[in-house]
């Protein structure tokens, strides 16, 4: 009984080792127990990727929010993962779409792949760093991973593994003088295959597919065509890894249409897991109905969702727009400036060896991939540790951060709507109508001798927020002393959030009674009530010193530049309490002067005029008002009405107006 029960543990183990072989089993704390191909394992058990572990998928955002512990390694292994059940359910469900085993393999490769380039704090490292170290330098993270992809297959000697594991791996020089050998052996081998002819036509189509170079493919999914032709239009198919039939394959790791994809999938439910943030998007809910569809007038393939789902997918943006607001736009996330700074300060004295030896410094690191893979956020520790002057004010401020002694934000401000003034003619013919309506002595106590009407543009002037920063840089160095001026970085930043525009608009929908056919969904069709953009253009203004000499003047500045540059300040730092005494008085005999103001909203029902001038349906009656105007309403609205053309009255709720 005994040797029998040693038997089976033996055949048990035995089981076990070749299911290992198979795929290795992890445990993530998102997607549950996690099964990834040998090749997928291989690729993880080498020194670039295991980089990825000291690498915090938030950057500086741990160090505001305890819970953001979260590294770039294990959200790669859930892009992975997640690749693969996308690419196997769409082969399930379409399989006149002939995705092939290679396809599902590629994709993952790609996906765990895809942030190997991630530097120090993450996006901290490309966006803010590199930005002001390597001013004008087009150098991207996305750049960097497929670098750091190519010299791991290289230094690890992957190619032989991916051609054991079935992928189509186009041999280079090197390894084309180790096949002559061979040459002669192939021969042979193909005279034999010429006797069966079925089997050369079954061949025929092998060869076919052996045309498309899977590494060429995977290096595309990390980034864009290898080899972009400006010339080319957008309707030619600029790729070379697969064929246009297969385009829809590059919208799964990263979707430049319209940011829905697997990457985004993993993110937002492992930021929102970790920060304690609720998530009301259902990545499985979205691959049960994901399926691939054709567009008019588009050769190109492209991944869709069933109509009704579009509000699982304003679910999925408004949970990444908390994430932006909460977390990576939160005003205390000033960490991440003070990191920066702390990293420009060290750079020139912090170094890494090259694969020739020589030192690189922290910015010239990303260049030479051999020094980059030691580029890790314990670039801090190191600076923390070292001694002597040279790092001396790196030191200091990530001294400041553990003492918590932070940048404090001084100013914000938005892009400012613009508002159109009607013609004189209409209001004209506006006046003319309360006349009638009213009597002189209402006329005139609602009038006071003004009357406005205003149109509200649909869309705010967009701006280009690094340019604006630039030149608000330059204005506010003017408040500073002229020795000062060089070391204006010293004393503030200005840092520019740009907007986030509605995705929905680039996505495609199916119908349940043709599910071939794509199409997109108009904003009106879908309500009346989402917001126009997911995040406006922002300036944030910090300082930086303990001493706030010329904080006051600079906030001044500021507001000016802001009110000349037609930006709105929604926050500025309360100034000392001299100057607070001052302006309180002033303030005070202000608003007891300012009469009360009637917000009138109107209704316009000819949408597509409106859309066609750029102009929202909605019109703004504003007069200046010293008594309750509620009584006044019906003959205002009948005024208005029949003096604009092509409105609609009935959407007026008089107790919706506002004074």
């Amino acid at each position: 009984m005994l040797n029998s029960f040693n038997n089976m543990s033996f055949f048990f183990l035995l089981y076990i080792n070749t299911v290992r072989e198979l795929g290795k089993v992890f445990k993530d704390s998102i997607h549950g127990h996690v099964e990834l191909h040998p090749l997928l394992v291989k690729i993880i058990d080498t020194p670039q990727f295991q980089r990825l572990r000291n690498i915090k998928q938030l950057g500086g955002g741990y160090l505001v929010y305890p819970g953001a512990s979260h590294n770039r390694f294990e959200h790669s292994l859930g892009v992975a993962y997640l690749a693969g059940v996308l690419a196997k359910t769409l082969q399930e469900n379409q399989p006149e779409l002939k995705i092939t085993v290679r396809d599902i393999l590629c994709v993952q490769i790609a996906g765990l792949c895809h942030d190997l380039g991630h530097g120090p704090f993450s996006h901290l490292f490309d966006q803010m760093f590199i930005d002001q170290a390597c001013e004008n330098e087009d150098w991207t993270h996305e750049k960097a991973s497929l670098e750091m992809f190519r010299y791991l297959v290289h230094e690890n000697n992957l190619k032989p593994e991916m051609k054991k594991c079935g992928l189509n791996i186009k041999d280079d020089q090197e390894d084309k003088e180790d096949d002559q050998e061979n040459k002669k052996d192939d021969q042979e081998d193909k005279k034999d295959d010429q006797e069966d002819k079925k089997g050369e036509q079954e061949d025929k189509k092998d060869d076919q597919e052996d045309e498309e170079d899977d590494l060429v493919f995977i290096e595309e999914l990390l980034g864009k065509p290898l080899k972009e032709n400006k010339n080319v239009s957008k309707a030619d198919w600029p790729y070379k890894g697969r064929k246009v039939e297969k385009s829809f394959l590059y919208e799964i790791v990263s979707n430049k249409l319209n940011g829905i994809d697997v990457d985004t999938f993993d993110y937002v439910a492992r930021d929102c897991h970790h920060l304690g943030i609720k998530n009301n998007f259902d990545h499985l809910r979205y691959f049960k109905f994901a399926r691939v569809v054709k567009v008019d007038k588009d050769p190109r393939k492209h991944i869709g969702s069933r109509d009704k789902e579009i509000w699982n997918l304003y679910n999925m943006f408004h949970s990444r727009n908390l994430l932006y607001r909460e977390v990576c736009h939160h005003e205390v996330t000033n960490v991440q400036i003070m990191i920066k700074d702390a990293l420009l300060k060290a750079n020139i004295h912090t170094m890494f060896k090259d694969k020739d030896g020589h030192l690189l410094t922290l910015s010239a690191a990303k260049d030479d991939m051999e020094a980059y893979t030691k580029v890790t956020d314990q670039v801090t520790e190191k600076i923390l540790q070292s001694s002597g002057e040279a790092r001396k004010d790196s030191r200091m401020i990530l001294e400041r951060i553990m003492k918590r002694d932070l940048y404090k934000l001084v100013g914000e401000a938005k892009v400012r709507k613009h508002e159109t003034i009607l013609p004189k003619t209409i209001i004209e013919r506006l006046k003319e109508q309360l006349k009638d309506d009213l009597t002189l002595e209402e006329l005139e106590e609602i009038m006071n001798g003004t009357l406005e009407v205003v149109v509200r543009e649909t869309q705010v002037k967009k701006y280009k927020l690094k340019g604006k920063v630039k030149d608000l840089k330059q204005q506010l160095k003017t408040v500073l002393p002229s020795g000062e001026q060089k070391k204006a970085n010293d004393y503030f930043e200005a840092v520019p959030i740009q907007e986030v525009k509605d995705p929905i608009e680039y996505t495609y929908f199916y119908d349940k009674k043709n599910p071939q056919r794509g199409f997109t969904m108009p904003r009106n069709k879908v309500s009346n009530f989402l917001p126009e953009c997911f995040w406006e253009q922002t300036i944030r203004l910090y300082w930086k010193k303990k001493e706030e000499t010329y904080k006051d003047s600079t906030i001044e500045k500021f507001e000016k530049w802001c009110k000349d540059n037609k930006f709105e300040v929604t926050f500025n730092s309360p100034p000392n309490e001299a100057s607070t005494s001052a302006s309180a008085s002033t303030s005070a005999s202000a608003s007891t002067s300012a009469p009360a103001t009637l917000q009138y909203t109107l209704a316009c029902s000819n949408q597509s005029a409106c859309s066609a001038s750029h102009l929202t349906p909605l019109i703004y009656l504003l007069a200046c008002l010293d008594a309750s105007p509620l009584h006044y309403l019906p003959s205002l609205r009948s005024s208005l009405c029949s003096t604009l053309p092509q409105c609609d009255d009935s959407r007026l709720d008089p107790e919706s107006t506002s004074r």
